[in-house]
This record gives C-alpha cells, sequence and structure tokens, in this order.
C-alpha cells in the first residue's frame, strides 16, 4: 500500500469526495467490522491510500492542514460527519486522529 501526498490530491473538495467513496465502502463492509475486538484495517488502508490520514498535517508538512486551519475546518467536520454515516466507529477513530496530531 503505497500512501499518497497531498500534493497529489486536486483540492479538498476531492478529499471530501474520497471520503465519501470511503463511507459507502464502511456501510456495505460494517457488518465485518462490528464485531468484539475488531479494528476496521480495511477502511483505514483506503483512508491511507486517499490521503486522508496525511491530510491534518499542516501543509508545510505535506498535509492540507485538514482542522488545523481556519479554512479548512468546515471541510473536516464534513469529513467527519461523512465518514460516520459510513460507519461511526471509523469516524471517531478518525476524528481521534486528527486530535492526537493536534
Amino acid at each position: 500500500m503505497k500512501m499518497r501526498t497531498l500534493p497529489d490530491l486536486m483540492s479538498l473538495r476531492e478529499l471530501i469526495a474520497h471520503g465519501a467513496e470511503i463511507a459507502d465502502f464502511c456501510a456495505e463492509n460494517a457488518s465485518a467490522t462490528d464485531l468484539s475486538g475488531a479494528f476496521p484495517q480495511k477502511e483505514f488502508a483506503k483512508l491511507a491510500e486517499r490521503g486522508l490520514i496525511v491530510a491534518p498535517l499542516r501543509s508545510g508538512l505535506g498535509g492540507l492542514g485538514l482542522g488545523f486551519e481556519s479554512r479548512t475546518i468546515g471541510h473536516l467536520l464534513r469529513l467527519l460527519q461523512t465518514l460516520g454515516k459510513g460507519n461511526l466507529s471509523v469516524g471517531r477513530i478518525y476524528e481521534g486522529h486528527v486530535n492526537a496530531l493536534n
């Protein structure tokens, strides 16, 4: 699995679109991760492939500053909402990832 760097992504809008695709996958695969001790590995692999894992990093570190820079707060909230609709556990873990980077 090759992690994409954010310069490969065209925009925050594209990032949200990728989030919607991943949310759809999360919803379809939810029963496979709704088990005690399970972790949504496939879902987080997709987040990494699409650049969402590095998106919260500041732009100087290769990210988009998602959730750190004021212009990106709305995008982060939309992304969290989108991921949470697909699988709330994935959305919450991703939110924790963003918070940890903060």
